[in-house]
């Protein structure tokens, strides 16, 4: 795995631009499951989201059944876990603007660059049998 992320990390070095994201950032805002889902779902918009869709999207992929059949339970607890703890981090590092008033997320300044990261990281895993998300 190492090799396709240090020759990335190795790319962006030539950059003349600064990275957006330091590694720790970049690390925490994929080590996550419900944050790369977020990402995923960001990034197959063409706007923003509100809260209340994305969390919607996300509780089906986790719990693996369509959005008609979640219970109001099964959606609260997402839109929480979104709303206190997940969007936050994900808006502190910029790879989204979560407007807690409005109630709607759209990417942020480093949010290509996070989705590379993520995109490498997974090519990398499935390439060596990984798999995963």
């Amino acid at each position: 795995m190492m090799s396709t992320l240090t020759k990335y990390v190795g790319d962006l070095i030539q950059r003349p631009q600064p990275s957006p994201l330091t590694v720790d950032e970049a690390s925490s805002a994929i080590e996550n499951e419900r944050r790369r889902l977020i990402v995923d779902v960001v990034s197959r918009i063409d706007d923003r989201i509100t809260i209340r869709k994305l969390s919607e999207i996300v509780a089906s992929a986790e719990l693996e059944k369509p959005a008609g059949q979640l219970t109001s339970k099964e959606r609260k607890r997402v839109y929480v876990a979104l709303y206190q703890t997940h969007l936050p981090k994900l808006d502190d590092v910029d790879v989204i603007d979560y407007d807690q008033d409005r109630g709607v997320v759209e990417e942020g300044d480093a949010f290509g660059h996070a989705l590379r990261i993520l995109e490498s990281v997974r090519a990398e895993c499935d390439s060596n049998g990984g798999g995963g998300q």
